[in-house]
């Protein structure tokens, strides 16, 4: 629920500590709850830790073996916590705050207030709104992935469940898109908004990538929202030998 960490690496901590700390002694099952909520990376990496540290008996971060960190550092900002600072603007972008979004309608669980600040893109007949900044510390050839949701403004402040693609797209220079694939909200059980879920896989072409956010496609009158812009190293499909043994 915070954009600017790897949560693959926050696994991670939890299992080193398992396997480490003399308090876990003698523990005899471990799992992760939820994973079947999960999308197919933390699927995989889930089960990657548990090969690592309750299969193989090993004590020591995985995390390093694939360069995560717990901050990737890639982006600042990416919660808007400081308004606009690190993003340029134009097109009368402004961040604003609903109490509740990030649980009700994010289905966030963290601290209180996790996920409600989100940046508001006002859509006039003729303008539109562009957020930009530079990624930086990429590595050349690394598959990346980006995270971020979208809503609609009205539809946060009346409760309204109006399920359809929202018109904040990003572009995203320096890089080969492998997967784009974007999550209509459709939540039955929820009784608040139903944002979008944007999910971006790619391949960095160098060290750094501009992403540029717009509503070039949002309805004029509509104000659409952006939040939890996450972006991190992907843990993609891996193959093991047969021969390995735990």
């Amino acid at each position: 629920h915070h954009p600017q960490v790897d949560y693959k690496y926050y696994l991670d901590m939890m299992m080193h500590a398992a396997a480490n700390h003399p308090s876990f002694k003698g523990l005899g099952k471990v799992g992760f709850w939820g994973t079947y909520a999960a999308d197919e990376e933390i699927v995989r990496w889930s089960f990657r830790l548990m090969r690592h540290y309750a299969f193989e008996g090993n004590r020591n971060l995985l995390s390093e073996q694939y360069g995560f960190k717990y901050l990737p550092g890639h982006l600042q900002n990416a919660d808007f916590s400081s308004g606009l600072d690190a993003w340029q603007s134009s097109g009368g972008i402004f961040v604003d705050c609903f109490p509740g979004y990030g649980k009700n309608s994010l289905r966030f669980h963290g601290s209180k207030g996790s996920g409600d600040t989100f940046a508001v893109f006002p859509r006039t007949k003729d303008a539109c709104g562009e957020l930009t900044q530079t990624a930086r510390g990429l590595s050349k050839d690394r598959n990346y992935i980006l995270y971020f949701y979208v809503g609609d403004q009205d539809d946060i402040i009346n409760n309204r469940q109006n399920a359809r693609q929202l018109g904040i797209d990003v572009e995203i220079s320096n890089v080969e898109i492998l997967q784009s694939t974007r999550y209509i909200g459709n939540n039955t059980k929820s009784n608040h908004a139903w944002p979008n879920t944007q999910k971006i896989i790619f391949k960095a072409q160098g060290d750094s990538a501009q992403l540029k956010f717009t509503s070039q496609k949002a309805e004029p009158g509509s104000s659409l929202v952006l939040n939890y812009i996450s972006l991190r190293p992907y843990y993609d499909i891996e193959t093991f030998s047969p021969e390995t043994k735990p």
